[in-house]
């Protein structure tokens, strides 16, 4: 039961170190992010672009034949 009280003693210490901690490391990704070329800049933004577009295609393929399916049964 001491260790509960301890815990519920130390916990918003606790909870507000996790929270500066984790807005220094945005902050450093953040700014990591900012020194980058601009060719490195257009790759990720290509990628990206490009891992969307698969994405849909597999969505699509997927939909595509959840519809056969369909039609198969339909016609049976």
């Amino acid at each position: 039961m001491k260790m509960m009280n301890k815990l519920k003693k130390y916990a918003p210490r606790i909870n507000a170190v996790k929270v500066v901690t984790g807005t220094g490391l945005m902050s450093l990704a953040i700014s990591a992010n900012a020194a980058l070329p601009d060719d490195v800049k257009n790759a990720i933004s290509a990628a990206k672009a490009d891992g969307l577009e698969a994405g849909w295609l597999v969505v699509s393929v997927i939909a595509a034949l959840f519809v056969m399916s369909i039609v198969k049964r339909l016609l049976r």
